[in-house]
């Protein structure tokens, strides 16, 4: 009944009240003349003389839709109506969109649980010659506490015109579209995304998210082992004078980028910092907005955007692990490997979890068992090539800095956190940054048990769910030898279960609610139904 109920609001909102931005199909003067890219991969000056159009009318008016919504929470019935109204933009730039249901367990205040619906709206550009190639441009449309102007009913409209700015233009690869809910619930939406499409995990090329994009200080957030992406969205800028800053991503915050990082996708987030103190609350409304910032954003994002989706060209980069041997038996050795381009940024995945960044070289050394060790190299335009091999270590090998350490903990580790006398923390992300004090030319670092070599400092690693542990040995001074370690859990996600109202405990104020609404729709309709006869 209630869903029947909800249903009917919602298309008589969007017969009736939705507003069609007209401006979104002229040029005005918020048009920007934006450079054009050529085959290689640089950013050329106006060569083919192509038009983008970055309206900051349209960016605006569409946040003020959104945020007379007010309060966007996943499950609930202003959060339908918000997706209705993007889907249906979405439509009107040419993108096959659709609505893509998911459900989540929630529970009451009072701590029952019970099953709850959320909708990510998705819109497809899809490409030619390398249509099976996923470039995605993300931003979440839930709020909470709030109308959630900058976080991040603004974002979602730069993504909207970013999508209607490049509608008359043909790809290479594929583009998605994807506005998710739930995000302020430990990414929800998100996650359920790439849970449902794990087919795609192989094809997507590269993610941009935008969150908070409406104010100064823009920032290009990433993982160094995907900083191939973030200097894309840098030269743009930089090619439109706009000033950006960039920085490495918080593993233990974010927004739906982190979950596309969780699984080794490529990503970055595009952010702007200083409203944070209105972020959840009733603060957050549209006249602290600086739309003429939002537009700035909105014109990188459709430069990048552009750039990525066209200059595809299928040639990955070729990879080639020397040593060890495939299928070897061994314990100690340096690792070593070739890249046919040198300007490459590598990723190397040992037993499955990331270690980002290692250089050819490193030394390492193994424990008891199978293991197995990839390297994958991705251009600057996001051609991704890999080799990998297998080999056994019949016996854990004990480097001579375990041996000779005095065994003596010292507060070398700073991060992971260590959690009282266990040393013990457990972490929402299983992206986990290595911070460590006392660096010296012998540092160790340790992975459960296996040697990876001298890893620096703020290093950042994207490891598999479950216990784990760092070890640092280190020469602290003449020659002595000292060791810290933490122990520490990491897991995806520890929010499954979200706090939401429950409308079937209150079924018949909820249904007398929405029959309220229902019937001042209906009245609405009717006032417009007979002025327009009354006109003829």
């Amino acid at each position: 009944m209630v869903k029947k109920v909800i249903s009917v609001i919602r298309l008589l909102i969007l017969v009736f009240f939705l507003p069609v931005p007209m401006e979104a199909y002229a040029i005005s003067e918020n048009t920007i003349l934006a450079p054009a890219i050529n085959k290689g991969n640089e950013v050329a000056g106006n060569a083919s003389n192509i038009l983008f159009d970055a309206n900051q009318t349209n960016i605006e008016s569409i946040t003020r839709q959104l945020t007379d919504y007010g309060e966007r929470r996943v499950n609930k019935v202003n959060s339908s109506l918000a997706a209705d109204y993007i889907k249906y933009i979405m439509s009107q730039t040419g993108l096959s969109a659709f609505l893509e249901e998911f459900y989540f367990e929630a529970h009451t205040s009072k701590g029952k649980a019970w099953n709850a619906t959320g909708i990510n709206v998705v819109g497809i550009k899809e490409g030619s010659i390398l249509r099976d190639q996923i470039i995605l441009v993300t931003a979440h449309y839930d709020s909470i506490g709030g109308p959630g102007a900058d976080d991040n009913a603004a974002g979602v409209a730069s993504m909207l015109e970013t999508a209607r700015a490049l509608q008359n233009y043909s790809f290479n690869r594929t583009v998605y579209f994807i506005a998710f809910s739930g995000e302020e619930e430990d990414f929800l939406g998100s996650r359920a995304w790439i849970s449902e499409h794990k087919d795609l995990a192989e094809e997507i090329v590269a993610v941009i998210n935008v969150d908070y994009i409406a104010g100064k200080n823009l920032n290009i957030g990433y993982l160094p082992q995907y900083s191939w992406l973030k200097d894309v969205l840098n030269k743009s800028a930089e090619d439109l004078k706009i000033p950006v800053s960039t920085g490495i991503g918080s593993p233990g915050g974010g927004s739906d980028h982190v979950p596309f990082w969780e699984d080794h996708i490529p990503a970055v987030e595009v952010i702007h910092f200083g409203n944070e103190i209105y972020s959840h609350t009733p603060e957050d409304t549209i006249d602290k907005l600086d739309f003429s910032a939002a537009r700035d954003a909105t014109k990188i994002l459709v430069q990048s955007v552009y750039y990525l989706a066209s200059t595809g060209d299928g040639k990955s980069p070729s990879v080639n692990i020397t040593n060890p041997e495939k299928n070897s038996n061994t314990c100690a050795f340096n690792l070593t490997y070739n890249v046919s381009e040198r300007n490459s940024t590598i990723e190397l995945f040992l037993d499955n979890s990331s270690l980002g960044y290692i250089k050819s070289g490193q030394r390492f050394t193994f424990t008891k068992g199978s293991h197995t060790i990839k390297v994958s190299a991705t251009d600057g335009i996001g051609n991704t090539g890999s080799d990998s091999t297998a080999f056994t270590c019949i016996e854990t090998y004990t480097p001579a800095t375990r041996i000779s350490s005095f065994n003596v903990t010292t507060d070398i580790i700073s991060e992971p956190r260590k959690k009282g006398d266990k040393k013990t923390a457990k972490y929402n992300t299983n992206i986990v940054r290595l911070k460590y004090n006392y660096t010296s030319n012998n540092t160790t670092i340790f992975l459960d048990g296996i040697g990876i070599g001298g890893i620096e400092s703020e290093h950042f690693f994207s490891l598999n769910p479950g216990m784990h542990t760092f070890e640092a040995y280190t020469e602290k001074y003449e020659g002595s030898m000292y060791s810290d370690n933490v122990t520490f859990n990491v897991e995806k996600s520890l929010n499954n279960s979200p706090t939401l109202d429950n409308p079937a405990l209150n079924e018949k104020n909820e249904i007398g609610t929405l029959l309220t609404i229902f019937a001042i729709s209906i009245a609405f309709a009717m006032i417009i139904i007979f002025k327009k006869i009354k006109k003829r």
